[in-house]
């Protein structure tokens, strides 16, 4: 078999030759975003798609939302009109797609605003300290399990007395 090989000039090698060039201003543009120890953390985290241990929501995600989340999108007035106080509301879908999808964190609003880095628009919890590794690993694992509510299923979630909501 004769394989003959050409060479790419005239408009066809322009192009190859800004795409390579816009490439390589994108790679060097978004290196700030896994600067910093907890993004490489981070980075780790979605890399590994081992099974977790089964994550449970009264135990461990209740206390995640009602501490980080509800200070600012529980109760009468949530900010953004983005309410995480109930079952009905975490599985919504707002104008960026669901909240939760069971089985995709990648697919659910709440899991991609929460891996951000804090100078990303629309990072979550907007201002003061971001979640934890830890706390994003078992958000994360609870959603790929299925998000599975725990209790009652018109149970509303209540912001944890004296957490405060991050500065705006």
């Amino acid at each position: 078999m004769n394989v003959r090989y050409r060479n790419i000039d005239g408009a066809l090698g322009g192009v190859a030759l800004v795409l390579l060039l816009l490439c390589a201003v994108l790679a060097s543009s978004c290196s700030h975003l896994f600067s910093t120890p907890r993004d490489a953390e981070l980075r780790k985290l979605l890399a590994d798609d081992r099974p977790a241990a089964r994550v449970d929501f009264e135990g461990d995600v209740r206390p995640i939302l009602e501490a980080r989340c509800l200070p600012c999108h529980g109760g009468p007035s949530p900010a953004a009109g983005v309410s995480l106080d109930t079952r009905e509301a975490l599985f919504a879908s707002g104008f960026r797609g669901s909240f939760v999808v069971p089985d995709e964190p990648l697919r659910s609003g709440l899991f991609r605003v929460i891996i951000l880095s804090d100078s990303e628009p629309g990072a979550m919890p907007p201002t003061g300290h971001a979640l934890e590794v830890g706390e994003i690993k078992l958000l994360r694992n609870w959603i790929r399990q299925g998000a599975q509510w725990g209790g009652e299923e018109d149970a509303t979630l209540q912001p944890v007395e004296g957490a405060e909501p991050r500065s705006i």
